[in-house]
């Protein structure tokens, strides 16, 4: 998940901005209920996510009980450096299910918004209708495309003609899809060992994009470039080889054995 805050999302929680945007004394952190989420800068001005927290509202999203599944409540907004909001849309309006979905991660470019209607869990608790992604008209509120499900559940980055899509979860397929902005077809799509913590744009071009994938328990990113984007088959190609895996810091325990670092109790 994209987020510029830190601490728990439950209603009662302390939360502190931790974005590399510093928040305009002028912006609202509120909207009703919902909190400022992201906040990215763009030559257009402030993009905003305000999201729900769990158990916010009576009949909203909660971390557990008859509301466990409910979809949280997102709106996007964006904001002019004159102070003026633009415009704002509930994403919510657009999602294609009233529950299991929660968005992970969203960009705004050329006036399109572009986010995915995650799976909360396991996909299959949603019967694998989850984790597309979705592209809207900011200002007209036509929808762009929406992707078939399982695509798109982590961070995105959007480049020139396509928008890079992450996906994965525990014992789930893990994969980078490469997905057109102005069809919603996955053009080129590529395994991962596991699932993409961060996606990190090293450089763009109309016809390559370099980018660092940091994977789950791996010590360093892996490098891939995306060839031939300008060409009918964009594909993916490893600049380096997959990072092994990190060993646990922590030892394994087993009976009998004692903390180096404490003395063994007398």
């Amino acid at each position: 998940m994209r987020a510029h805050v830190t601490g728990s999302l439950s209603a009662n929680a302390t939360r502190y901005w931790a974005g590399p945007t510093q928040v305009p004394d002028w912006l609202p952190l509120h909207r009703s209920a919902l909190e400022l989420f992201l906040l990215d800068e763009t030559p257009e001005g402030f993009f905003a996510l305000y999201r729900e927290p769990y158990g916010a509202t009576p009949n909203g999203c909660a971390l557990g009980g008859p509301r466990a599944d409910n979809n949280c409540e997102f709106v996007v907004a964006l904001f002019g450096r004159d102070r003026t909001e633009r415009w704002a849309q509930r994403l919510n309006d657009f999602f294609s299910r009233p529950d299991h979905l929660e968005v992970q991660d969203v960009r705004y470019a050329g006036e399109v918004v572009y986010f995915n209607e995650a799976c909360q869990s396991y996909s299959r608790e949603a019967r694998g209708r989850c984790s597309s992604l979705v592209a809207l008209d900011a200002t007209t509120r036509q929808l762009r495309f929406r992707t078939r499900p399982l695509v798109s559940n982590g961070e995105i980055l959007v480049l020139d003609a396509y928008v890079l899509a992450s996906y994965g979860f525990t014992a789930e397929p893990d994969s980078l899809s490469l997905v057109s902005r102005a069809t919603g077809r996955v053009a080129a799509r590529m395994e991962l060992p596991v699932a993409a913590q961060h996606l990190a744009l090293v450089s763009t071009s109309p016809t390559r994009a370099v980018v660092d994938v940091s994977l789950a328990q791996r010590a360093v990113p892996w490098r891939i470039s995306l060839e031939a984007l300008d060409q009918p088959a964009p594909h993916f190609v490893p600049e380096t080889p997959p990072p092994a895996e990190q060993p646990s810091r922590f030892p394994t325990l087993r009976m009998g054995m004692h903390d180096p670092v404490r003395p063994p109790p007398r």
